[in-house]
């Protein structure tokens, strides 16, 4: 973002999230926080990147609905409520012990908040590092929006794959790209089988509607 250190100075560039050198930034989740505004609420945990809040955390008891947890979220960024708080907020999680974490962006409906376990998460990004061509220089990026989480792994799937079979979750590919790295991710118990990733990361992520 720009900025003027002083008047008649020229502006200056500021970047407020170090991407290339991530372990620069400062990360820190704090508990309870007191959302000011036309009405007080206190998420359970808000994650700060940098002094901006980045993802807020509702936790409920087993023996309360998790669809409560996300209701409350939704109508935190009401704007009788604390709107302006979440104006950096990428991220809104509601999880229980019993129900398991369900998530979304801001913005994100109730019918539109998914359960997307962390181990199908692994599963499709360690699997976009085995697969990935190393001679492209474009990061692997996982997208979130409210409709879908999406992992990209550039120039995309080998061409012996078919798109269709990709889709229902039977892909077999012929030829693999970095079979060494493949085989050191498997040792390490970070990727499964052969042709196991989309079937086992479809079954595993499932809409909370």
């Amino acid at each position: 973002m720009p900025v003027q250190i002083a008047a008649g100075q020229a502006h200056e560039t500021a970047h407020l999230v170090d991407w290339e050198h991530p372990e620069q930034n400062d990360f820190a989740l704090a508990e309870e926080v007191t959302l000011k505004g036309g009405h007080q609420r206190r998420p359970d945990i808000v994650h700060y990147l940098n002094g901006l809040a980045i993802a807020v955390i509702e936790l409920k008891r087993s023996s309360v609905e998790l669809a409560d947890g996300v209701r409350q979220l939704i109508t935190n960024q009401e704007g009788i409520f604390n709107k302006g708080f979440f104006s950096t907020v990428q991220l809104v999680l509601a999880g229980s012990d019993s129900q398991g974490l369900h998530y979304g962006t801001t913005g994100t409906p109730e019918q539109r908040f998914w359960n997307c376990p962390r181990v199908a998460i692994e599963e499709a990004i360690f699997n976009a590092v085995y697969h990935r061509s190393y001679e492209e220089r474009e990061p692997i990026e996982v997208r979130i929006s409210p409709e879908d989480l999406v992992v990209l792994s550039f120039p995309g799937p080998d061409r012996s794959v078919r798109m269709e079979d990709l889709r229902a979750g039977r892909a077999v590919s012929r030829r693999y790209r970095n079979r060494r790295i493949g085989e050191f991710l498997k040792e390490l118990d970070l990727t499964e089988g052969r042709s196991t990733c989309a079937r086992t990361s479809t079954s595993r992520s499932r809409p909370s509607a």
